[in-house]
Formats: structure tokens, C-alpha cells, sequence
């Protein structure tokens, strides 16, 4: 397998509470810069010495896109969140999404990229500019903001699905899905091959803690059904991530036996919580999602009762430990 089916426990050991405390470390310095007296770059290369000139050339349909004082905000940002991608060069990027086709980055979608992605290697930092141009220049209009309850426990299948249904929103702005309070998931699009897609995917569900445990599932599950994001959506609401993994490769080793394009939803697409609202309830949308694909015979499907035992133990994914 490709990636740990245990983001979660991953993140934690690896990445999260150490990438956390250098991150919020590097917005207190970037935020002191800023209010400093003097905002001198005399003594930086002349890469980083760049940044406030291609800032203040920066224009939108014929206007200054920044102000001074938002000059030297971001300025401050791009000096203390040391990216491995030269500064000039990755300003010009983010500088560049947007302008022709859809609509440019904003001051905070800009810091929030610099903030979230400040100690990732070349190649990571990469993949969240793919993602982050696909999600500005082929995005739905749509003002509500995303909230995450994170709170509820991943390994207990009905609250999950009771709150990350309320995120049916659309986000039409890059700080909604990346941002300093959604790190796993903005880690878990480093590990997606195509996140060109996986913007799409995430622009409809929301930063939904599947999407980051597997992207490049969700990504073929979208390929293979030409785009239908009814499939897409009944595995994220209806399935655990390591179910997700076994659904899609059972679908690659049968493409033909199903016209995945014509796949309807079995899960209501604007509200379906009333759905969740038993365990006999689940058990019977599940099922009916695998008959569908035409997998019922094949798919071992665990009763819920077994599936909510399911934890994550000294770091690794154990099906069906009790604590």
C-alpha cells in the first residue's frame, strides 16, 4: 500500500503536535516583524529583496492588488516562512493563479499558504499550489464558511457522519480548506498524485477527514466514474477511509462490469443525517451502496458494531481491538 491507512496516528507521530509548534512559532515572528519599526531587507539576498517589487507591480483588472501596508504583511510572511522554492519564484506563482481564469489569491489565502506549508520539502509545497489553482480557477461562487467539530471521534462512524454532513458548502476561498486549524488535511494533499482533482473533490465535501486519509482513492473513484461526484460523495459519507481503499480496488480489478458514470446517490446530496440516525439505518445504506456497484458478494462488509471498535493502537491500525 501506498500511504498509511493510519493517517491519524501517523500525523501524530511524525508531524503534528512538532509541525504545529514550529508553525505558530514562525506566525509570531512573521506578526513582530510586521509591527516592527523599520522593515529593512538590506542584509536578505536579492532573491527575497525582490518580493515587495513583484507586490507592488501586482495588479487585477487594472488596479494595485495591494496596498503598503499589505505589501509588507506579506513581505514579512514570505521572510519567515522559509519556503524551499526561491522566494521570488514562489511569489510569482501564487501571484499568477487566478489572474486570467477565475480570481486571484487574496492577502490571507496567500499568508495561509505561507503559514501551513512554511516546513514542507519542494515537491509537497508543489502539490498545495496545484491544488490551490485548480480550486481558484474552476470554483462555484458560494459565501459559507466550513467548520469542523474536531471534537467528534473519527473511529465512531455516526457522529462523524452527523457532523461532517452539515459541510455541504461550496468554499470559495482557499483559507476555508487551507489553514493553520487544518493541517492533517492540508498533509494529506502532499500524498495525492493528482491534486488538480482532489480540489474538485474537496470543494463539494469540505476538509473532510477522509479525503485526507485517501486521496488517490477518491481520485480513481472519480476518474473511473467520468467524473460522477455521486459515487465520490457515498463513499466518503457512507465508508471508512480503509473501506474506501478496499471498494476502489475491487472496482479497478472489474472496470467493466459497471458503468460507474451512471452511478446515482444513495445518500440524500443536500441533507442526509436523517439517514445516519441508526446503526440499522447505516448498515442498510451501505448496503445498498455495494449493491450498486455491483460489489455485495465481494465486499465483506463489517456489521457497524464491529466497525465503531475499530482504534488505532501504539501507532498502528488494528481492525477490531478493544481497548
Amino acid at each position: 500500500m501506498e500511504y498509511d491507512i493510519n493517517f491519524d496516528a501517523t500525523w501524530k507521530r511524525l508531524k503534528g503536535p512538532k509541525v504545529t509548534m514550529k508553525l505558530n512559532k514562525l506566525t509570531r515572528k512573521a506578526a513582530e516583524w510586521v509591527s516592527g519599526p523599520t522593515h529593512d531587507l538590506s542584509g536578505f539576498s536579492k532573491d527575497m529583496q525582490m518580493v515587495p517589487m513583484y507586490l507592488e507591480l501586482a495588479t487585477y483588472k487594472g488596479k494595485s492588488r495591494f496596498n503598503p501596508a499589505e505589501v509588507t504583511e506579506l513581505t514579512g510572511s514570505v521572510k519567515m516562512y522559509k519556503s524551499k522554492i526561491p522566494s521570488s519564484d514562489l511569489i510569482k506563482q501564487l501571484l499568477d493563479i487566478g489572474v486570467e481564469k477565475g480570481e486571484p489569491l487574496s492577502v490571507k489565502e496567500i499568508k495561509d499558504f505561507l503559514s501551513t506549508t512554511a516546513l514542507m520539502n519542494k515537491e509537497e509545497q508543489i502539490n498545495i499550489i496545484r491544488f490551490i489553482k485548480s480550486l481558484k480557477e474552476n470554483i462555484s461562487v458560494n459565501s459559507n464558511e466550513i467548520c469542523i467539530n474536531k471534537n467528534s471521534n473519527k473511529t465512531d462512524l455516526i457522529p462523524y457522519k452527523a457532523y461532517t454532513s452539515k459541510l455541504h458548502t461550496e468554499p470559495n476561498g482557499v483559507s476555508q480548506l487551507i489553514n493553520l486549524k487544518n493541517l492533517e488535511f492540508v498533509y494529506g494533499i502532499t500524498r495525492c498524485k493528482k491534486p488538480e482533482i482532489l480540489a474538485t473533490i474537496a470543494q463539494k465535501m469540505g476538509p473532510m477527514w477522509g479525503i485526507s486519509v485517501v486521496p488517490n482513492d477518491l481520485v480513481q473513484a472519480y476518474e473511473m466514474s467520468n467524473g460522477n461526484m455521486a459515487l465520490v460523495q457515498d463513499l466518503l459519507r457512507g465508508f471508512y477511509p480503509w473501506e474506501i481503499d478496499t471498494i476502489v480496488s475491487k472496482l479497478l480489478e472489474k472496470p467493466s462490469s459497471i458503468d460507474l458514470s451512471k452511478y446515482k446517490n444513495r445518500t440524500n446530496s443536500t441533507d442526509y443525517v436523517s439517514i445516519w440516525n441508526s446503526a440499522e439505518g447505516i448498515e442498510c445504506a451501505r448496503a445498498s451502496i455495494l449493491k450498486q456497484l455491483g460489489l455485495n458478494d465481494e465486499f465483506g462488509l463489517k456489521s457497524l458494531s464491529h466497525s465503531r471498535k475499530i482504534k488505532t493502537v501504539d501507532g498502528s491500525f488494528e481492525q477490531g481491538k478493544r481497548r
